[in-house]
């Protein structure tokens, strides 16, 4: 479980690609919402299995993002429409 490019900057990433923006245009900074240096750690590769049953979930722009211990990071728009996840290590890239 991991591409070498730290969760925090996937998670931003992934709600970027969510809104339909540049992730430099999010503000806040995510690590206004939650401790990216502890999300980055607690989700590495050697304190997380596959199989873990950890999952952190927290909101950052009114969205709910949820990431989990196989990998999936999803992020549901406060509006209740649409839902985007990819797993941690899938290319972000388009």
């Amino acid at each position: 479980m991991g591409s070498g490019v730290p969760l925090s900057i996937q998670v931003v990433k992934r709600v970027a690609e969510h809104e339909g923006v540049d992730p430099t245009a999010l503000t806040p900074p995510l690590h206004a919402a939650i401790d990216t240096d502890a999300l980055d750690m607690l989700f590495r590769r050697e304190h997380v299995s596959s199989e873990s049953e950890t999952t952190v979930e927290f909101t950052y722009r009114d969205h709910l993002v949820r990431v989990t211990g196989d990998g999936a990071i999803s992020v549901d728009g406060s509006s209740g429409v649409g839902t985007t996840a990819t797993r941690v290590g899938d290319s972000l890239d388009n």
